[in-house]
């Protein structure tokens, strides 16, 4: 696990600077928050990814960030994230699981040519 320094604004200023923990598997994030915690967490993000996904099909624009961040969420639910944690330590390998799943995600949403 690490950390990130984020910023926190309300009406454009910096009210507030948070340490954030950035979880290296879902098995740490589990270990750290718990499995209802890390396990809510995974479907509010897939779930608000997905009405996202859908409003912007509507308009025809979803950016590669929003088609990734649904596939790694599909991922991580999928099997406890047994594939994710299986690749943890090829980047390569991973990069095919998540390109795989966005692949998946574009025709499942009619999304062949999305905006980057």
């Amino acid at each position: 696990m690490r950390s990130q320094e984020v910023e926190v604004q309300a009406d454009k200023k910096v009210v507030a600077v948070l340490t954030v923990e950035i979880f290296e598997t879902v098995q740490e994030a589990t270990d750290h928050l718990g499995e209802a915690v890390a396990l809510s967490l995974i479907n509010t993000q897939h779930k608000t990814t997905k009405m996202n996904l859908e409003r912007q099909k509507a308009t025809k624009k979803v950016t590669q960030k929003q088609l990734y961040n649904e596939a790694v969420a599909l991922l991580a639910a999928e099997d406890n994230g047994a594939k994710l944690i299986a690749s943890a330590g090829n980047p390569a390998e991973m990069q095919v699981l998540i390109d795989e799943k966005m692949g998946a995600l574009r025709e499942k949403y009619g999304l062949a040519n999305p905006e980057a």
